[in-house]
């Protein structure tokens, strides 16, 4: 079973879904009714969604089985922690050239530089904070954190800082919903899976 965006946004707003008409539900999401209905009746099957309409909730027992099927390997994790590394890495190389600028190049070059070295340092600041939260997050989740990183990735992707594949999007959406609960509550499978992260990020960083 895999979810999409459109999915979470259901599950996200299953109490709007209750108070309104399938139709109205569509349209306040911006999509075709058809494609809501699909969609409801995937989680109903898989289990997401229980209950009849008017009346729906989130077995969130069954989206902590998913998440996990989905997102237990680590993968999704090491991908974000090295697309930030890298991107900070970017931003890093240019502060760098803004400072030479500053300080040896023209006046024209030097005015130039002053202008954008601080949106510069504060792209990196963003950057550093977004890997902070998500090992924060992983470490100790709390749904604080986990609301923060997502709306800083969504914020960093808008800024061209960084691009987000389907799977992150889900992976950071999915995360504020579900949480790590499933690692969380069992000490020996939160263990194995931040060595999941570790191994796949010594894979991928060779």
């Amino acid at each position: 079973m895999r979810l999409g965006i459109l999915d979470l946004k259901i599950i996200e707003n299953v109490h709007r879904l209750n108070e309104v008409s399938q139709h109205e539900f569509a349209r306040e999401i911006g999509v075709a009714q058809p494609t809501v209905f699909y969609h409801i009746r995937k989680l109903r099957e898989s289990g997401i969604l229980i209950g009849e309409r008017g009346n729906f909730s989130v077995n969130r027992k069954r989206l902590e089985e998913i998440f996990e099927d989905m997102f237990g390997d680590g993968i999704a994790v090491t991908c974000l922690l090295l697309k930030l590394l890298l991107a900070k890495a970017e931003e890093e190389v240019t502060i760098r050239d803004l400072e030479k600028r500053v300080r040896t190049g023209s006046e024209v070059d030097k005015m130039f530089a002053k202008e954008h070295l601080e949106d510069s340092r504060k792209n990196l600041r963003d950057i550093a904070d977004a890997m902070r939260l998500l090992l924060d997050v992983i470490d100790t989740y709390d749904e604080d954190t986990a609301g923060m990183l997502y709306r800083r990735l969504f914020e960093l992707e808008a800024r061209g800082l960084i691009a987000l594949t389907e799977r992150e999007r889900v992976f950071a959406t999915m995360m504020k919903i579900a949480g790590f609960a499933p690692f969380v509550k069992d000490e020996r499978r939160l263990k194995a899976f931040r060595e999941k992260v570790r191994k796949a990020l010594r894979v991928l960083s060779r």
